[in-house]
Protein backbone atom coordinates (compact mmCIF):
# COMPACT_ATOMS: atom_id res chain seq x y z
CA UNK A 1 0.00 0.00 0.00
CA UNK A 2 1.33 3.40 -0.93
CA UNK A 3 0.21 6.68 0.57
CA UNK A 4 1.10 10.32 0.48
CA UNK A 5 2.66 12.04 3.44
CA UNK A 6 2.87 15.75 3.93
CA UNK A 7 5.10 17.23 6.60
CA UNK A 8 6.36 20.60 7.66
CA UNK A 9 8.30 22.06 10.55
CA UNK A 10 5.76 23.05 13.21
CA UNK A 11 8.10 24.83 15.61
CA UNK A 12 10.74 26.88 13.85
CA UNK A 13 12.42 28.28 16.99
CA UNK A 14 15.33 25.85 16.47
CA UNK A 15 15.91 27.02 12.91
CA UNK A 16 15.42 30.71 13.60
CA UNK A 17 17.68 30.84 16.64
CA UNK A 18 21.11 32.50 16.67
CA UNK A 19 22.69 29.06 17.14
CA UNK A 20 21.63 28.17 13.60
CA UNK A 21 22.71 31.31 11.86
CA UNK A 22 21.67 31.38 8.20
CA UNK A 23 23.46 34.69 7.59
CA UNK A 24 25.43 34.63 4.37
CA UNK A 25 23.58 31.63 2.94
CA UNK A 26 20.81 33.62 1.32
CA UNK A 27 18.29 31.33 2.98
CA UNK A 28 15.87 31.98 5.79
CA UNK A 29 13.33 29.99 7.78
CA UNK A 30 10.05 31.62 8.66
CA UNK A 31 7.11 29.78 10.17
CA UNK A 32 8.96 26.53 9.55
CA UNK A 33 9.40 27.07 5.80
CA UNK A 34 12.67 27.70 4.01
CA UNK A 35 12.80 30.53 1.49
CA UNK A 36 15.41 32.64 -0.23
CA UNK A 37 16.31 36.15 0.80
CA UNK A 38 16.19 37.25 -2.85
CA UNK A 39 13.95 36.35 -5.79
CA UNK A 40 16.53 34.22 -7.63
CA UNK A 41 17.38 32.06 -4.61
CA UNK A 42 13.73 31.80 -3.61
CA UNK A 43 12.92 30.51 -7.11
CA UNK A 44 15.83 28.04 -6.91
CA UNK A 45 14.52 26.67 -3.61
CA UNK A 46 10.83 26.49 -4.57
CA UNK A 47 10.99 25.38 -8.24
CA UNK A 48 11.38 21.64 -7.49
CA UNK A 49 8.41 21.60 -5.08
CA UNK A 50 5.43 19.47 -6.05
CA UNK A 51 1.68 19.69 -5.64
CA UNK A 52 0.53 17.99 -2.41
CA UNK A 53 -1.45 15.41 -4.38
CA UNK A 54 -1.26 13.93 -7.85
CA UNK A 55 -3.85 15.12 -10.35
CA UNK A 56 -5.81 12.19 -11.76
CA UNK A 57 -7.62 12.90 -14.99
CA UNK A 58 -8.57 16.54 -14.41
CA UNK A 59 -5.83 18.62 -15.97
CA UNK A 60 -7.85 21.76 -16.60
CA UNK A 61 -6.73 24.82 -14.73
CA UNK A 62 -3.02 23.95 -14.69
CA UNK A 63 -1.30 26.83 -16.45
CA UNK A 64 1.87 24.84 -17.07
CA UNK A 65 -0.08 21.93 -18.59
CA UNK A 66 -1.81 24.32 -20.99
CA UNK A 67 1.58 25.72 -22.00
CA UNK A 68 3.04 22.23 -22.59
CA UNK A 69 0.05 21.36 -24.77
CA UNK A 70 0.72 24.53 -26.77
CA UNK A 71 4.46 24.01 -27.33
CA UNK A 72 4.63 20.18 -27.35
CA UNK A 73 1.53 18.60 -28.84
CA UNK A 74 0.38 15.00 -28.62
CA UNK A 75 1.58 14.57 -32.23
CA UNK A 76 5.04 15.77 -31.12
CA UNK A 77 4.87 13.26 -28.26
CA UNK A 78 3.91 10.41 -30.59
CA UNK A 79 6.80 11.24 -32.91
CA UNK A 80 9.33 11.62 -30.09
CA UNK A 81 8.19 8.55 -28.15
CA UNK A 82 7.43 6.25 -31.06
CA UNK A 83 9.49 3.41 -29.56
CA UNK A 84 8.48 3.97 -25.93
CA UNK A 85 6.70 1.46 -23.73
CA UNK A 86 2.91 1.73 -24.02
CA UNK A 87 2.69 2.97 -20.42
CA UNK A 88 4.44 6.20 -21.38
CA UNK A 89 1.50 8.18 -22.69
CA UNK A 90 0.99 11.85 -23.40
CA UNK A 91 -1.71 11.96 -20.71
CA UNK A 92 0.68 10.48 -18.12
CA UNK A 93 3.30 13.04 -19.14
CA UNK A 94 0.77 15.87 -18.67
CA UNK A 95 -0.20 14.51 -15.23
CA UNK A 96 3.48 14.56 -14.27
CA UNK A 97 3.78 18.13 -15.55
CA UNK A 98 0.78 19.10 -13.40
CA UNK A 99 2.51 17.60 -10.35
CA UNK A 100 5.37 20.14 -10.71
CA UNK A 101 3.72 23.57 -11.05
CA UNK A 102 6.99 25.42 -11.74
CA UNK A 103 7.83 23.16 -14.72
CA UNK A 104 7.12 25.20 -17.86
CA UNK A 105 5.77 27.99 -15.69
CA UNK A 106 8.82 30.18 -15.06
CA UNK A 107 10.53 32.53 -17.44
CA UNK A 108 14.26 32.69 -17.88
CA UNK A 109 14.42 36.44 -17.47
CA UNK A 110 18.24 36.75 -17.39
CA UNK A 111 18.30 35.44 -20.98
CA UNK A 112 15.09 37.28 -21.98
CA UNK A 113 13.20 34.10 -22.92
CA UNK A 114 9.44 34.22 -22.63
CA UNK A 115 7.47 31.44 -20.93
CA UNK A 116 6.88 29.48 -24.14
CA UNK A 117 10.55 29.58 -25.18
CA UNK A 118 11.66 28.59 -21.70
CA UNK A 119 9.14 25.73 -21.68
CA UNK A 120 10.48 24.38 -24.97
CA UNK A 121 13.99 24.44 -23.52
CA UNK A 122 12.84 22.70 -20.31
CA UNK A 123 11.13 19.92 -22.28
CA UNK A 124 14.22 19.48 -24.47
CA UNK A 125 16.45 19.33 -21.37
CA UNK A 126 14.13 16.82 -19.69
CA UNK A 127 14.12 14.49 -22.70
CA UNK A 128 17.88 14.84 -23.20
CA UNK A 129 18.41 13.84 -19.58
CA UNK A 130 15.95 10.93 -19.87
CA UNK A 131 17.66 9.67 -23.02
CA UNK A 132 21.10 9.97 -21.43
CA UNK A 133 20.02 8.05 -18.32
CA UNK A 134 18.26 5.29 -20.23
CA UNK A 135 20.98 4.34 -22.68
Amino acid sequence: MCGAVQAEIVDSVFWESAAHNWTGTGMQVQNGKVSGTNDALDQFIKSPLTQPSHPDGQLEGFENVDRVKLVFSEADWDETMADANEHYTYEAFLRAVAKFPAFCNESNSPLNYDLDSTCKREIAALFAHMMSESE
